[in-house]
């Protein structure tokens, strides 16, 4: 994997559960099959950072982690 592709799964993380977190935060229900598919590809998308980041670490790159769910 490049280093793109591992910022793009970090993308797809964060806006999975920024829009989850908007959802619940303006008291609305999401409704969770809408993000089934997205959600079960988390796992994969973790494990693919995970091994990116055990290679090539980048500490802008943690930053990035270490901030999902909070941009």
């Amino acid at each position: 994997m490049t280093r793109q592709e591992c910022v793009i799964r970090i993308a797809k993380i964060n806006k999975v559960f920024g829009e989850l977190k908007y959802r619940i935060d303006i008291g609305a229900i999401p409704d969770l099959a809408t993000y089934a598919s997205q959600l079960l590809m988390v796992n994969d998308w973790t494990a693919d950072i995970q091994q990116y980041i055990g290679q090539e670490f980048s500490p802008t790159l943690a930053r990035q982690i270490v901030n999902i769910g909070y941009t």
